[in-house]
């Protein structure tokens, strides 16, 4: 396929390198974001030529989350992720949350080389990776059968369990419709003032 947001190249042999390509937006996670990440992961798995697929960042950050001001809708709910469209309460966050553990059913090994900030949905996308040495076997998908018994998926669904709870309340709406309004900075400032947190006070101080 045209790639549009990332970078596809192979370093070495038998490495493939997939880079995000978004540094405008520090990498931020929109739609054709992800989709082109999993297109290009899943390339590298049917191909006989490559054997270790890294994703990598251009810019200052490895990523910073999800766009948030792409992914959410005028309704004030979130937009599905590309490659799994579930709809209703936490469709966004159940779809991506899937989308990058597949890449723990692939046969070779994924690892991601973060540097900068590595946020939110950046976190998640770094987990489905494989952040460890895989050996010449490929033993990786005993070790994410590891992680599976030790509760490592269902800890990540938990985690959308809570999304969904805020984003139906009253403070979760707010937060959304004060990024359509005004921005996500603005919005992070608002909902953090009342705990005066260092990046708060640094921005108060310097207006």
């Amino acid at each position: 396929m045209d790639y549009t947001l990332v970078v596809i190249d192979n370093p070495a042999p038998h490495v493939r390198r997939v880079t995000l390509n978004r540094p405008e937006k520090r990498n931020a996670l929109n739609s054709v974001l992800r989709q082109e990440v999993i297109t290009a992961v899943r390339a590298g798995e049917s191909d006989p030529d490559v054997r270790v697929t890294v994703i990598a960042a251009n810019g200052p950050s490895f990523c910073a989350g999800y766009d948030l001001t792409q992914n959410v809708t005028q309704a004030g709910t979130a937009t599905p992720a590309a490659d799994y469209p579930y709809v209703g309460a936490g469709g966004f966050q159940r779809s991506v949350v899937d989308l990058w553990t597949s890449m723990w059913d692939l046969s070779k090994p994924v690892i991601a080389q973060v540097h900068g900030h590595c946020l939110a949905g950046g976190s998640e996308l770094a987990t489905g990776c494989d952040l460890v040495y895989v050996a010449e076997e490929v033993n990786k998908r005993t070790v994410h059968r590891a992680m599976d018994q030790m509760g490592m998926r269902q800890a990540l669904r938990a985690g959308t369990e809570l999304s969904i709870v805020n984003s139906g309340s009253e403070g979760g709406r707010e937060f959304i419709d004060n990024i359509r309004k005004l921005g996500l900075t603005e919005a992070l400032n608002i909902r953090d003032a009342a705990f005066q947190d260092g990046r708060t006070i640094i921005a108060h101080s310097q207006d």
